[in-house]
């Protein structure tokens, strides 16, 4: 999974090609996300997450209330679910980074004909201008049976990985922030740091 979004880093290409490398890499890396994990690289002031959420976290869609999802049902309910993304999910420092592109795709074995996946796999471009200090991760995505999900967060600089933390995000930790400065003190998550605040949003 380190190839999605992470080779697009290493590329170093600037803005908009940027996110339409994002963009085309999605359909052929996207679905190797494992269910309860998730990837946040940051690169050249932007932040590419793929994060793995369970489609019963998506209440609101009609189509996932049975915590399943076609591909015909996802391309039917893209904007409901890219809604209820940019709800849910934030991406923080000093102040919020807005969320570029919203793109989707289903786990592997569910890509085709009527398959129906109890994963769905959420692509998040971010602005998150120079080197953070302090990035948080904040989310209000939960499936039914509340599962938590691993994310794995990197810096990359001049096409080398300078900075990797790991950092668990559930229910009762809805918040989990990376490469906090370091005279901050926060309890350690394996490889690196995290701040647990239940979201109060």
């Amino acid at each position: 999974m380190k190839s999605l979004f992470s080779s697009a880093a290493r590329t170093a290409l600037g803005g908009a090609a940027c996110i339409t490398l994002a963009s085309h890499a999605t359909a052929a890396h996207a679905h190797l996300m494992p269910a309860g994990h998730g990837t946040m690289n940051v690169v050249g002031g932007k932040a590419y997450m793929v994060l793995s959420i369970p489609v019963s976290a998506f209440s609101s869609v009609d189509a996932c209330h049975d915590g399943t999802l076609t591909p015909r049902e996802l391309h039917a309910n893209r904007s409901a679910l890219q809604q209820q993304v940019r709800s849910d999910l934030a991406l923080h420092s000093q102040r919020p980074a807005p969320f570029e592109q919203v793109l989707f795709d289903l786990p592997a074995g569910h890509g085709h004909g009527h398959d129906a996946g109890s994963d769905l796999v959420v692509m998040v471009v971010a602005t998150v201008g120079t080197a953070p200090n302090g990035l948080a991760l904040e989310s209000r995505l939960w499936g039914a049976d509340g599962a938590p999900i691993k994310v794995r967060a990197t810096v990359m600089q001049n096409g080398r990985e300078v900075r990797r933390e790991v950092a668990r995000l559930s229910p009762t930790n809805a918040e989990i922030r990376f490469f906090a400065p370091s005279g901050e003190h926060h309890p350690r998550a394996r490889s690196g740091h995290t701040l647990g605040v239940l979201s109060k949003r």
